[in-house]
């Protein structure tokens, strides 16, 4: 079968989506289709190749259309890209002639719906002229959470359209656990200290992602348990000044944290492996709540660490407490006990990675672009 997915985005970029596209479309061609991803000719400062930057095999074909790189003027700059990358992206489907059109715009899918037969992937809970269109074609509809599923059900979308399909992880990129030592020393911490460690960013669609909050629960859990350490990977360079100061501001020592600017996806798994505790507390709203599916989660699973995580719909929808430490989100108390347990019991931590590990096989890329093309096939079968 010959797919297309069609993505509006700079690429490489260091957003998580460039990661979640490029492994779907890798997963696609590895059960046996032509592949082709199509990205807008836009400028980025990432000089690497794609393929080399997210360590991923290049079994699939990568096409940058024409468009206007016009982004940074603004909304208008954004809206005129857009449209003519609709526009450039229309003539080349027409040209090749897929089998399916796979995407996350709808706007987009829309359009190429009067072209070639498409499957439309959600994940901000989008409800506009474009998706209603969509839904009444019975266009098959990816969903990355429960919550995202029953947000639509909810404004009458057929049931039958809708397939829920949770983010995944790339399996291979995560060995057995161990303690990566060369980050260790890199960072000057040693051997018989326990670190807590944080990888993402900063802020999520204008939405803190809990990493203040982290700083302020490590120091109470330093006056319990002494050594310990702080690792955040992943924040702008713009962002390190604002932890820093908070960290100072509370009373951490230079020696009891570090912070490390984003990182090239393929060394993710470096940092996590250097971690004892890994620590995903996002606060309890709705993008958080009901529509995020985050790869961190499954990243943090396979990496076969002890996990604590804030006890939101969509986390529960994966894990459970036989995998993760659950604490209430956007509860301090809960976040310095839980740290404090975990940091202290070396068992614990122990069964908890591995229980985490196993669940993870559950969620390979491979699996998941399986489970969604056998959908679109019986979708399109019973239509």
């Amino acid at each position: 079968m010959k797919i297309v997915y069609i993505a509006n985005i700079r690429l490489p970029t260091e957003k998580a989506h460039g990661i979640q596209i490029m492994n779907m479309c890798h997963a696609f061609a590895g059960l046996g289709h032509e592949v082709t991803l199509v990205v807008p000719n836009r400028k980025t400062h990432i000089e690497v190749d794609s393929f080399e930057y997210y360590d991923i095999a290049n079994n699939f074909s990568i096409l940058r259309t024409w468009t206007l790189d016009v982004v940074s003027w603004g909304r208008f700059g954004f809206i005129l890209q857009s449209f003519t990358f609709l526009l450039s992206s229309l003539r080349m489907l027409q040209k090749v002639k897929p089998d399916i059109v796979y995407g996350r715009d709808e706007l987009m899918l829309c359009c190429a719906s009067f072209i070639t037969p498409v499957v439309w992937e959600t994940h901000t809970g989008a409800y506009n002229s474009a998706v209603r269109y969509l839904a009444r074609k019975q266009v098959p509809i990816v969903a990355i959470t429960q919550g995202l599923k029953d947000f639509y059900l909810e404004r009458d979308v057929q049931s039958d359209s809708v397939l829920v399909a949770h983010d995944g992880v790339d399996l291979k990129r995560f060995g057995a656990t161990y303690s990566d030592v060369s980050i260790r020393t890199k960072l000057g911490i040693t051997n018989d200290t326990v670190v807590v460690g944080y990888i993402g960013k900063y802020k999520t669609v204008g939405h803190s992602k809990g990493i203040d909050e982290l700083v302020l629960a490590f120091s109470e859990a330093l006056q319990t348990t002494k050594n310990l350490h702080l690792l955040i990977v992943g924040p702008e360079e713009h962002e390190v000044t604002l932890v820093e100061a908070l960290a100072r501001s509370v009373g951490l020592e230079e020696k009891q944290y570090s912070i490390v600017t984003h990182v090239q996806s393929k060394e993710v798994p470096r940092y996590m492996q250097a971690c004892d505790i890994l620590v995903m507390n996002y606060p309890a709203v709705a993008h958080f709540s009901k529509f995020m599916s985050p790869l961190k989660l499954f990243e943090y699973l396979a990496s076969g660490k002890a996990i604590i995580a804030s006890d939101l719909p969509s986390i529960r929808e994966v894990v459970s407490e036989k995998e993760v430490s659950l604490v209430k989100p956007s509860n301090h108390k809960e976040l310095v006990e839980s740290i404090i347990m975990l940091s202290g019991n070396a068992e614990l931590r122990e069964a908890l990675g591995r229980a985490a590990k196993n669940l993870s096989m559950r969620y390979s890329w491979d699996a998941r672009a399986k489970h969604i093309l056998d959908f679109v096939n019986h979708v399109r079968n019973d239509s």
